[in-house]
């Protein structure tokens, strides 16, 4: 058997925790975040702007990640959404789903239980 330049002749893989790599991008993005208030005027009925603040708000006050949320957490989380009238709008559950980083599907049979 002959390799020539160009043929892949393995592949390596190596697997890590990359969890500590996460936390770190975490903190590091909150040194991004604007010092100055948005203004309210323009951000006031943007609903996917307060999607992500809800979201971003609670996870900072309850010190979690969103991507480490319990199925019970979660669903809080999609209570309190659902309570704003934020599902009203059309795309909100997709939205939703991205801020929360689970599928459009989830967010669906969570809200099952709220309607």
């Amino acid at each position: 058997m002959s390799i020539s330049v160009g043929d892949g002749a393995g592949l390596i893989c190596i697997n890590f925790d990359r969890s500590q790599f996460v936390a770190v991008a975490d903190v590091l993005s909150g040194f991004a975040r604007p010092l100055v208030e948005q203004p309210t005027a323009l951000f006031e009925f943007d609903w996917r702007e307060q999607i992500s603040e809800i979201v971003d708000d609670w996870c900072r006050r309850h010190q979690l990640r969103r991507d480490g949320l319990s199925v019970e957490q979660r669903r809080e989380l999609i209570s309190l959404l659902y309570d704003t009238g934020l599902f009203e709008t059309r795309h909100a559950a997709q939205h939703a789903a991205r801020a929360l980083g689970v599928s459009r599907a989830t967010v669906y049979a969570d809200l099952k239980g709220f309607r």
